[in-house]
């Protein structure tokens, strides 16, 4: 009996009631048919742009851990007066490397924020 009367009092009842007001929530409603895919669409699109950058920064992390281990494991077999001959490589490949990864993350925030503007404008 109460959920009749909560039916009854319902405001989508109470503006079903009224002609204009009816073909305003027709209206609504049909307009959420037609966005909420698109909507939803970009919100995914968004989820996986998000896992995507931070597969990217434990990528890079992983990288540079590891690279940082073997350099330095690297140079503690090494005599004293070669130590320190070459060092210019392994820090052009690193710098590199992290350049590489800022562009990769850069790119991927420029798409995140331009989906999230579209999303902005249709919702």
């Amino acid at each position: 009996m109460k959920t009749i009367t909560a039916i009854q009092h319902h405001l989508l009842t109470e503006i079903s009631q009224s002609p204009g007001h009816l073909l305003l929530l027709k209206l609504w409603q049909r307009d959420e048919d037609l966005f909420s895919p698109r909507i939803a669409l970009k919100e995914s699109l968004m989820d996986s742009i998000r896992r995507e950058m931070f597969q990217l920064c434990c990528f890079f992390l992983l990288f540079h851990g590891l690279f940082l281990i073997i350099l330095f494991t690297s140079s503690v077999n090494v005599k004293q007066e070669s130590n320190c001959e070459k060092w210019w490589i392994p820090s052009c490949l690193s710098s590199s490397t992290s350049l590489v990864f800022v562009f990769l993350v850069q790119v991927k925030l420029y798409r995140y924020s331009k989906v999230w503007r579209q999303l902005q404008r249709e919702g």
